[in-house]
């Protein structure tokens, strides 16, 4: 009988499951890992004097992915995630899916992330909490606009265009090309397909949503939500010479659904998304950058010539045995409230490090500075800047 397990929970589920495939002789590996993240954040905002500076934050995340081997060579398994991280203290699982893989590549299907949104390249992200693509997007910018994110980029990763965001669709990723041998390097290529992406989590695990048309315009002037949702995805690591070079690409479409109101049916622009990313690596600095550009995705159609959604990203940072440091840049654009004539402008700036202090246990200190610009109706106001300062401990595991 072959077993192998990582950590006493794979023997606990094993344990609990009767008939369990063991029996039979198959190879099984659970693995259980995960991070917990504590964080303390102070904001500076000189025009809210009536909004609190100091604030924290914290979050869990458990992943558990039993995986079968084959005797012909292949894997199949499951993947799950579970987070503690809400206001109501309530888990929620954002990552809960099937998969094969072999030779032919890997086959995902369930609640998960399009490739667009999980092997994206952008400014560095190894230190602080993340640069532009970590933890910012979860502190309050403005008491006006929660989020104050401009063309869908909470993070770098799909953001509020929801193109690549979470929910129930079939990934695929080919086998890798011209890597020499080496697993890790090489040209692949990825494709994906959704029934539904939106806003709510309606087209998640086994919630069903067959409406093509919805009851209310889910943000003003905007409709997010698309059914036969598409990615297609490319992505390049290896090395010329001494430098290591990742470069990806991708295109998402879908879609968009009509608002039936009061007998009015109001129409929206489809969603089309290109993304392009370049990092290069050499002695431990790593420097690249990122361009995405949604277009007019998700407006309302009949407002007229409306700023497109784009962002652009760019950064540097150095890792050591046991620390690293950074950079990075961003600056987006978007019609903010596209009812109304303009558009609005977000400029991020991130500098950080993070230092290794014990095995598992990563220390990290972040300042970001933002600067918002738009028309008064685009929600961020006719001008807005903060300044958050983030000290994270991360225990991963």
């Amino acid at each position: 009988m072959a077993f192998r397990a990582s950590g006493w929970w794979g023997i606990v589920v094993l344990a609990a499951w009767p008939g369990s495939p063991v029996a039979w002789g198959a190879d099984l590996t659970v693995k259980v890992s995960g991070d917990a993240i504590a964080e303390v954040g102070y904001l500076r905002q000189g025009d809210e004097a009536a909004v609190r500076s100091w604030e924290a934050i914290n979050r869990i995340r458990l992943t558990v992915t039993p995986t079968f081997r084959s005797e012909r060579g292949f894997e199949y398994g499951a993947r799950m995630r579970v987070r503690a991280h809400r206001g109501n203290r309530l888990l929620d699982g954002d990552r809960a899916y099937l998969f094969l893989r072999g030779d032919f590549g890997r086959l995902e299907a369930g609640q998960v992330v399009g490739p667009n949104g999980e092997d994206y390249v952008v400014a560095p992200a190894n230190f602080g909490t993340g640069g532009i693509d970590g933890d910012w997007s979860f502190w309050p910018l403005s008491s006006v606009n929660p989020q104050a994110a401009v063309a869908g980029f909470n993070g770098a990763g799909g953001g509020t265009l929801y193109g690549s965001a979470t929910s129930t669709k079939i990934n695929y990723y080919t086998p890798r090309f011209l890597g020499g041998g080496d697993p890790s390097a090489g040209l692949y290529a990825a494709f994906s397909y959704a029934p539904s992406i939106e806003a709510t989590g309606r087209a998640q695990n086994d919630a069903v949503d067959r409406a093509r048309r919805l009851a209310a315009e889910p943000f003003p002037g905007q409709n997010p939500e698309y059914e036969d949702g598409w990615e297609a995805f490319l992505r390049f690591d290896g090395a010329a010479g001494p430098v290591g070079v990742a470069l990806a690409g991708g295109l998402q479409g879908g879609h968009a659904r009509e608002v039936a109101a009061a007998g009015t049916v109001t129409r929206y622009h489809d969603e089309r998304i290109w993304n392009a990313g370049l990092e290069l690596a050499y002695a431990g600095f790593r420097v690249g950058g990122s361009v995405q550009d949604g277009g007019r995705s998700s407006y309302r159609r009949g407002l007229g010539d409306l700023p497109r959604q784009t962002v652009w990203t760019a950064g540097l940072s150095y890792a050591a045995a046991f620390f690293s440091v950074g950079v990075d840049y961003q600056q987006g654009t978007d019609a903010g409230d596209p009812r109304v004539t303009g558009g609005r402008r977000q400029k991020l700036l991130a500098v950080g490090g993070t230092v290794i202090a014990a095995p598992g246990l990563l220390l990290g200190l972040e300042y970001l500075r933002n600067a918002m610009t738009g028309e008064a109706g685009s929600g961020s106001g006719p001008e807005r800047d903060a300044d958050l300062v983030l000290l994270r401990t991360r225990i991963v595991f």
